[in-house]
């Protein structure tokens, strides 16, 4: 080289994508797969059935922001070895079950479910990674709460149409109201999640308005017209698990006094049974599937068996995602799941593939219950309390629908992440 060469140094890449701003771009996207997420259609691709949901649209956009940040190092990956052991697990357990899988639904089914499984745990890490202030995560419960009034108030307006002119529509299951999330028991479980989001958010804020509690009231609402008995056992469980981690004991005193008066006035009301009999899911609500015998019941039962049958045939892989009764078909035509969540986790995915769920779960608690557990007080207590009921309502709610595939759960686990870092390691260091 001659003597008045000159080399030039490598461009660092980390500061050039530093340099780019993409502040509106994650607030958009914190917005939109918010406000998106409880807008689905079923579709058909061949024999498989997807639940697609309008926020998908927007993941190759999330993608592009993960990629910006992975670069520019701000990318967070909490429980990124769960993440790791748990697409490890369900991958050779679709890889041991392949021909199965092939046989039941082709090439179209395998990659379904794949894609499915890498899309629910990008959208625990797009609310970690979107979410980098209060005022965020604020903004996302703010949104969840706008977005389920509406969600309720379709599903209302679908019940009551068909109750008044008979007509079938897209919001509702005859007179069960469904909103935009195509199936009742899915619609009352995300209005009861929004239930606890709301208060939580209100909590976090210190909102004195009122909009908020007509919000919980339109919440609870859209779960009466869902005519979903166990949406309305997992609304109850968990308002009464709340009371129990809150435990004011005069309040609890208090609800008590009022429940037993409620209950007793309607009781004693005139004509409460004709009006029960009247409304089809004031009757359907009042009702209780306790016979084996009971049609609805031996539905159930059926798919709950042959889940077990899964399990026991391949109780350590399962039978690979989206295969449930591959090997021991029910007697119900076109039964994809065993409405019972754990039963389907195990029967697909085995023992070490619900572990990872378990553990996943576990962790995204810990924190949180360990601060009640100690009680420790202060303005974050009900927040907290709140927040975890929101999650146990998913669990109650897997006792009788399937909500491994849900996305408001993945949301909600990184919601309690983020609430974590931003609220609880906070406030433990100001403490400090």
């Amino acid at each position: 080289m001659s003597g008045n060469s000159q080399t030039w140094p490598a461009p660092d890449l980390r500061s050039l994508f530093a340099g780019v701003r993409l502040e509106g771009l994650r607030t958009f996207l914190l917005v939109a797969l918010t406000a998106t997420m409880p807008l689905n259609r079923v579709l058909e691709f061949g024999d498989k059935r997807a639940n697609l949901a309008l926020a998908d649209v927007f993941l190759p956009l999330l993608v592009v922001f993960l990629g910006w940040r992975m670069l520019t190092g701000g990318v967070r990956l909490p429980l990124l070895g769960v993440f790791c052991a748990s697409t490890a697990a369900f991958t050779f357990s679709n890889f041991w079950n392949l021909e199965s899988a092939m046989a039941r639904g082709g090439v179209t089914s395998v990659v379904i479910e794949s894609a499915k499984g890498l899309a629910l745990w990008l959208y625990f890490y797009a609310v970690v990674n979107l979410a980098d202030r209060r005022r965020d995560l604020n903004l996302l419960l703010k949104t969840w709460t706008v977005a389920s009034v509406f969600v309720s108030l379709v599903g209302i307006g679908g019940s009551l149409f068909f109750q008044i002119t008979g007509n079938h529509n897209p919001y509702a299951v005859h007179f069960r109201a469904r909103g935009t999330v195509e199936d009742s028991n899915l619609f009352a479980m995300h209005l009861t999640i929004s239930f606890f989001l709301t208060l939580a958010w209100r909590r976090l804020t210190g909102s004195r308005s009122l909009w908020p509690w007509a919000a919980m009231a339109v919440q609870v609402l859209g779960v009466i017209f869902s005519a979903s008995r166990g949406g309305v056992l997992a609304w109850v469980a968990t308002l009464v698990l709340l009371l129990f981690l809150w435990s004011p004991t005069r309040a609890l005193v208090a609800i008590a006094c009022f429940t037993v008066i409620l209950g007793t006035l309607v009781g004693l009301a005139p004509y409460s049974g004709q009006l029960e009999i009247s409304n089809p899911v004031l009757a359907r609500l009042t009702t209780t599937t306790v016979d084996l015998n009971n049609p609805e019941a031996a539905q159930r039962r059926a798919l709950w068996a042959t889940a077990v049958l899964e399990f026991v045939r391949s109780p350590l892989v399962g039978s690979g995602r989206g295969n449930y009764g591959v090997h021991n078909p029910t007697s119900i035509p076109g039964a994809q799941h065993a409405h019972n969540t754990y039963l389907s986790l195990l029967a697909e995915v085995g023992l070490v593939g619900t572990a990872t769920y378990v553990v996943l779960v576990v962790a995204v608690m810990f924190a949180p219950l360990r601060r009640i557990l100690r009680r420790d007080g202060g303005g974050l207590h009900l927040p907290t309390c709140t927040l975890l009921a929101a999650l146990a309502v998913v669990g109650v709610a897997g006792v009788t629908i399937n909500t491994e595939n849900y996305r408001g759960f993945w949301m909600m686990l990184a919601i309690l992440e983020v609430f974590r870092r931003l609220y609880l390691e906070q406030d433990a260091e100001g403490e400090a």
